[in-house]
């Protein structure tokens, strides 16, 4: 296969780009990138497009989960879930143009993170969060409790972690947070945290406090809690809501880059949608209740919003029961398809 051949056709016909031709991304993409999964007869790939110029390339061949894919802070590395031969998972890294495919020394790690530096990641497995840095080497267990913990989360600092917990007492996840050279587990919020979403848990920029999605009175509701915490877990402060939406779900909390906006999926309206609100409202419910905005197409779910780089833009899956598609939305919610065709579409993250 000739490595330097392009193909450059209509984004909207992306399904005849899905055969891939291989290239270097840095010459063909010298813009921000868009990369995401893509799944034909049950088989997801990992491919980059050009969102401009409607150039798509797979970068490889692995069988990957179709919610997997973590482009690293600097942009130079990307992690990703495979399914084994065995039905196990394995996480792999392999460069920013899809080189140097190589799979960490680890088995079952779940909610792979990276950190600030892309130096290091954050995982769970059997129950437990884990540190490796991105060489493989000498993985630290930073929980060791008797319970089980899950979906870790970086400051932006790099120097805590937070993630959810579950004491075999308690059926109920809460948050908690551990600083890397501590390792001593501190409770931050005492209401029940919700795992099942990407994204529920995320820092603030100056990384005092934390956003959670909890479910409170049988809803999925925005939280801000602080992030010192206490180590006795009967100590647990009560955390402030941030959204008030009584009537409706919320889920997958997503900073902007230069965190003026967040984005989160929520069902207002009965369907569920990527809707924005400017942080200058945290700690004010009227406030954001009042700027909130949605920003996808008003028909079909929509989720998995990832902002672009220059915080102008969001991907989004739309779609998410039947062969869902990528769509791009500005933030007054001029939205297009990026992708319409036979294939579905998972993961979108950006490549700067």
């Amino acid at each position: 296969m000739n490595l330097l051949r392009l193909v450059m056709l209509p984004t909207l016909a992306i399904c005849t780009l899905l055969g891939g031709a291989a290239m270097v991304v840095g010459q063909v993409f010298p813009h921000p990138a868009l990369y995401f999964i893509a799944s034909s007869d049950n088989h997801n790939r990992i491919y980059a497009m050009d969102p401009a110029r409607g150039i798509t390339r797979k970068l490889s061949d692995i069988e990957v989960s179709f919610d997997s894919l973590l482009v690293s802070p600097d942009g130079r590395h990307i992690a990703f879930t495979a399914v084994t031969g065995n039905l196990m998972t394995a996480t792999y890294l392999m460069d920013w143009n899809g080189a140097n495919v190589r799979a960490l020394p680890v088995s079952e790690a779940r909610d792979v993170a990276w950190s600030p530096d892309s130096e290091y990641l954050a995982y769970w497995a059997y129950g437990d969060i884990y540190i490796i840095p991105r060489d493989g080497t000498n993985p630290m267990r930073i929980t060791n409790s008797d319970g089980e913990e899950r979906n870790p989360v970086w400051s932006p600092d790099g120097r805590q972690v937070a993630f959810v917990s579950r004491s075999w007492r308690d059926s109920r996840f809460r948050l908690y947070a551990a600083r890397t050279d501590e390792l001593q587990p501190r409770c931050l919020a005492n209401f029940p945290v919700y795992t099942n979403g990407i994204g529920t848990t995320v820092f603030t920029e100056d990384g005092t406090q934390v956003a959670s999605v909890t479910d409170h009175n049988g809803r999925l509701t925005v939280f801000l809690t602080e992030a010192e915490g206490k180590v006795e877990p009967e100590e647990c402060p009560t955390p402030t809501e941030v959204i008030d939406q009584p009537a409706f779900n919320t889920y997958s909390i997503l900073w902007s880059p230069d965190y003026r906006h967040i984005a989160f999926t929520s069902n207002q309206g009965g369907q569920w949608g990527i809707f924005i609100v400017p942080t200058s409202c945290l700690g004010q419910v009227v406030a954001c209740s009042e700027s909130r905005k949605r920003v996808s197409q008003a028909n079909g779910d929509a989720g998995y919003p990832s902002w672009s780089p220059d915080g102008e833009q969001l991907a989004y899956i739309v779609g998410l029961n039947r062969r869902p598609q990528i769509w791009l939305t500005d933030l007054e919610g001029n939205a297009r398809p990026l992708t319409r065709n036979r294939y579905s579409y998972w993961s979108p993250v950006w490549w700067r």
